[in-house]
This record gives C-alpha cells, structure tokens and sequence, in this order.
C-alpha cells in the first residue's frame, strides 16, 4: 500500500485546510519555510509576509507548537511542491525543548519517550507508519486466500510454550494460576478440528526469558493453519506473502539495507527463495554433518553446549548461532532433523521432519510444518518430552485430537522479524519494531 498522499497526488493550485506541527523552520528575508507534519506526511509551508496579516507573531512559534492554516499548492524556484499559507493561526504553543537534528534522541529515551521520537523523527514516523501498513496487507493477504481471523485468547491454564519460560499470574476470581500466552498454535488447530478450514491470529505473545537485539519479552506472532495443505505449499504461501508485503512497502521487490560501514546494497525478493538443507548448511557453517551431534558440538564449543541439553534446544542453537548469521538472501532451510517437535510430522527415513524454516537477512523469521496428526504418536512424544523436561502434556488437545484432525500444514511468523527486515535507517534492534518496548 505505497500510495502517494492526498497532498502529493494534488495538482498546482489545489487548496489545503487542517491542523499541522511545525518541525522544522528557516526563514529567508520576509519568507518562512517550515516543515510541518500534516495528515502523516511531512509538508512544506510558505509564508509570505506581504500575504498573512499575522506573519510577525506568527513567525515566532516555536518548533513543535500545532497551527491551524490554509492555503493553496505551489512549486517554488526549486520545484519543491510546498503549500502556500493564506490564513494561519495558533493552536498551541510548544514550550518545551525539541531535540537537535543533528544529535537528535538517545536510543533510550526514544523508547521511553516514545511522542517525542514519533514528533521528532520523520524515520521512526515512517517506520510505523509502515508496521501498520504491513498488518493491513498480511490480513488482506491471508483473507483473500480464505482465511479466517480468530482471537484465541491471552491467558492459558496451562502453558503451550514447551520449554520456554512463561509469565504467570494469580487469578483473583478463581484462585488460579494462568499463563500469559506464547502461541495459539493448539487453539486454532482444535478450530480446524472442529471444522474450520482456514485460521488465522496475530497475537501479543508473552515469552519470560532474555531481552537482546532481537529478542523481546512481548512481540507479535503471527501463525495461520490450513487442512489439506503441507508444509510445501505453505513455504510457496510464505513467499507469495512475503513478496507482496516487500513489493506494497517499497514499490519494488527489493529492500535497500546498509552494512556494517554504511555501505548500500539491495536485497531480492523477485525471484523464487533459495532452499537450502539442515545437513547443507551444516556442512557450509559449522563442519562435517557426521559431526552434528551433541557430545561433538560441546566438544567443539563447550561455552556454547552442555550435557543434558533437550535436542531441540542445542539444534536450534546450531541454527541461530551458525546458519542464521550467514544468510543474508531470503532462503528456507528445510530437512530439519527430527525431535526438534513434537507437532511435525517425520518424513518416511525417519531422520528429517517436513518442516522449514524462512530466514532473511539475518534473522529467523518464520517456521512452516506439516503437522503430525497421529493422536497416538503425538502423546508418546508428549509423554517422553514431559519425563525429559517436566513440562505439563496437554491433555485438551489429545482430547480434541480425538475426534480426528486431517491432513494439515501451518506457519508461525514473527511479525517482528518481519518489520525489522525493514530497518535500514534505524538500529537493527526488535525495540525499533515495538512501539512501547520494554527496556
């Protein structure tokens, strides 16, 4: 949705009326340019002193103080289109102090001060002004392939999170303890087991573990589940969706990144995501894949691994610390070992499950699977997991696994991850992508 404004579409001599905030001014003999933001857009004013009665106090507002004007379009001598005032007035009289724009914010305070950033910074402005926009094409993305949105709900008696620390809390009505939820997964899976064929959530997902640059206790999750679908057709989904979110953001299928020493390069997303193995990347990352196991991998990296690690927890950590930072171009990962969840269903040799995962750029952004369906393989797994790790089965979604669940594929996206994918004038840090961050 990378549509032009109102202002920007308008022709020469189209009139102008509203409310704005003076961000910028410079003035040049008895002309004043200012930068105002107006309807989300940051636009150029002239003011004319032979034209506004009031130009001589008016001149005087302070930057971040709100106008109300109007006025008609014009180019001016460098064919900048600009509005030309005919009427202005104060609205409100800005007395505190706006930042340089030179210096410009502290990381910190711009996520405590969260108006003075969005005023202050037309980056971090535009920057949500995109995150919004990418919500509205992912859900008119998801309904046109007919999906259904749900709202499975925040609190869970029972946490669906595996090994992942939860947050709880206490009940007052009930005594109980509940946990603020980290996926929706089971709930809209016993949506299709009750017939629907198409769901969808983006949930706040709440995980009470470590805050980094990609890491967020709280962040948006974005998963949706189909019947008679495989984790094949939901990868070829995923690139569709994500192309079209690339292509309605930038106007093109590229995303303009900066490197380490502020170089420019561009990432494409025209042409079809590079595929690429466990065993593959393996080889190309870390080493001889005869070697992927857990007593090599502490013996190679001992200040990474450890005895008694759960498999999906050191396999993860073999695809987050070796692979995942040497990706830079849109690529699935595919052929994932098995044990690494329960919920896949394990391709025929046993070894690989039929699941993959979407990185870019350097980040892990989604992770696509058929689902395992056998309700008696999913309890023998569930059962082993719990002795390994003392984590609670849940019993309702056996229970609902009962009245049999067909063939079935799903995804689960960071919608983070994808917002960051995005960030080029800003720090690559998932706080960019949050609008009240914890800090």
């Amino acid at each position: 949705m990378n549509y032009l404004s109102a202002f920007q579409k308008a022709k020469l001599g189209t009139s102008f009326c509203g409310f704005a905030r003076i961000l910028f001014k410079r003035k040049i003999g008895n002309i004043s340019f200012w930068s105002v933001r107006y309807t989300e857009n940051t636009v150029q004013l002239v003011l004319k002193k032979h034209i506004i009665d009031n130009y001589k106090s008016i001149s005087k507002l302070s930057v971040g103080s709100i106008i109300n004007f109007s006025g008609v379009k014009i180019a001016t001598q460098k064919n900048k289109h600009s509005i030309e005032v005919r009427m202005i007035e104060k609205y409100f009289v800005f007395t505190g102090t706006m930042p340089d724009k030179f210096h410009g914010l502290s990381n910190e305070i711009r996520y405590r001060n969260r108006v003075l950033d969005l005023i202050s910074s037309e980056d971090s402005f535009n920057f949500f002004k995109q995150i919004s926009t990418t919500n509205q094409i992912v859900r008119s993305f998801l309904y046109k392939h007919g999906y259904r949105e749900f709202n499975s709900g925040i609190l869970h008696e029972v946490f669906e999170g595996g090994q992942a620390a939860p947050f709880s809390t206490l009940c007052n009505a009930n005594k109980k303890t509940l946990y603020l939820s980290l996926t929706s997964e089971l709930r809209l899976k016993e949506l299709l087991i009750a017939g629907f064929e198409k769901v969808f959530e983006i949930s706040q997902s709440f995980r009470n573990e470590g805050i980094d640059a990609i890491h967020s206790p709280e962040f948006s999750l974005l998963e949706f589940y189909a019947i008679q679908q495989n984790y094949k057709e939901m990868m070829v989904l995923v690139e569709e969706m994500v192309r079209e979110v690339v292509q309605e953001n930038n106007g093109r299928k590229e995303i303009e990144c900066c490197d380490d020493t502020g170089v420019k390069y561009g990432i494409s997303y025209k042409n079809s995501f590079k595929r690429i193995s466990f065993s593959e990347a393996f080889e190309m990352y870390v080493g001889d894949y005869g070697e992927c196991t857990l007593p090599k991998m502490i013996e190679k990296f001992p200040e990474m691994f450890y005895e008694g690690m759960p498999t999906f927890t050191w396999l993860m950590k073999v695809i987050e610390k070796f692979f995942v930072p040497n990706i830079v171009n849109p690529t699935f990962l595919i052929d994932l070992p098995s044990g690494m969840s329960p919920f896949a269903k394990v391709s025929f040799d046993d070894n690989v499950t039929e699941r993959a995962f979407f990185i870019a750029q350097r980040l892990f952004v989604a992770d696509i699977y058929s689902d395992e369906n056998d309700s008696d393989k999913i309890r023998r797994t569930l059962e082993q997991q719990s002795c390994e790790t003392g984590i609670q089965i849940k019993g309702d979604y056996l229970r609902a696994l009962s009245f049999g669940l067909v063939k079935t594929a799903g995804v689960g996206l960071g919608m983070n991850r994808l917002f960051m994918l995005f960030l080029n004038k800003l720090p690559k840090n998932i706080k960019e992508t949050i609008l009240y961050p914890m800090i």
